[in-house]
């Protein structure tokens, strides 16, 4: 709960304070729904943990559960996802300038664009935007490169 907190109190730091009461935040869905033993709240608990005047909503749930991309070797198909998913037809609240999608990793951006796909059509005025959370931090590959050494 610790780190929820921290992430979210971090995404509320970075962020104008005019701009969170104009901003709906909305997770991308868990592979898996909320019967499954291996659900994970944690991203809808990051929106509405941001507090007010910010505010969250799941606007996009999963029709069942899927295998979690980063469990498998399939191809990654935002049309395909898009079909595994379904979109709020609720307005959104009259504050909503923009949407941004929180999710804990990308990989290959599949569930993002299918995410921000999905709330284009339904909601074609305001725009979409992606925040993503690293769980870890990787070792920087590029931290040996020496700009002075490259061919120009």
């Amino acid at each position: 709960m610790r780190a929820i907190r921290d992430v979210a109190a971090a995404i509320r730091l970075n962020l104008m304070p005019e701009a969170l009461a104009t901003t709906l935040f909305v997770p991308i869905p868990s592979s898996k729904g909320p019967t499954h033993p291996d659900f994970d709240p944690r991203m809808l608990q990051i929106a509405q943990g941001i507090g007010q005047p910010a505010r969250a909503a799941e606007l996009i749930k999963a029709i069942g559960d899927r295998p979690a991309f980063h469990e498998n070797n399939e191809p990654r198909d935002p049309v395909v996802l898009m079909q595994q998913l379904q979109v709020s037809t609720s307005p959104l609240p009259p504050t909503s300038e923009r949407i941004i999608l929180i999710d804990d990793m990308i990989t290959t951006g599949c569930s993002y664009r299918a995410c921000k796909n999905l709330l284009e059509a339904q909601y074609p005025d305001v725009p979409v935007f992606g925040l993503f959370v690293a769980r870890r931090i990787l070792p920087n590959p590029f931290a040996a490169f020496d700009i002075h050494d490259a061919p120009c």
